[in-house]
């Protein structure tokens, strides 16, 4: 039955039998066994996530408080899931005015509401808006 065999795709994440066979997953939680499968999902390839916690709560379907509990109890057993984030910063800087300044703080205001945004970084030199 070559049809049924299972082919495994090129980008494939596992979990190590060893979670099992050692007992590492023995009593957790639903909710740190949702969280720890889906930060090993998608972890890179040093095993770090970058997804922010507002994110993965949201694609769990979890509270962000449910979400720390999780990632405490997680922790608390030396699993411990990796939430990290990717910093990038420009190395020019524009000199915004007027009109310009006004239009790009209400972008960055919108941006800044955005539930998944921690932090926002440009590279304009705003002059100050009466």
């Amino acid at each position: 039955m070559p049809a049924r065999v299972r082919k495994v795709p090129r980008a494939f994440s596992w979990v190590d039998h060893r979670l099992v066979r050692d007992g590492h997953l023995d009593g957790r939680s639903h909710g740190a066994l949702a969280l720890y499968l889906f930060l090993v999902t998608v972890g890179d390839s040093q095993g770090l996530s970058y997804w922010g916690e507002n994110a993965v709560a949201r694609r769990l379907r979890v509270g962000l408080p449910a979400l720390r509990t999780a990632r405490s109890e997680l922790e608390a057993a030396g699993l411990v899931p990796e939430v990290a984030g990717v910093t990038m910063r420009a190395e020019n800087s524009i000199e915004l005015t007027g009109e310009d300044t006004q239009r790009m703080q209400k972008l960055l205001d919108v941006i800044e509401d955005l539930d998944d945004v921690q932090d926002v970084f440009h590279n304009a030199e705003m002059a100050e808006t009466e």
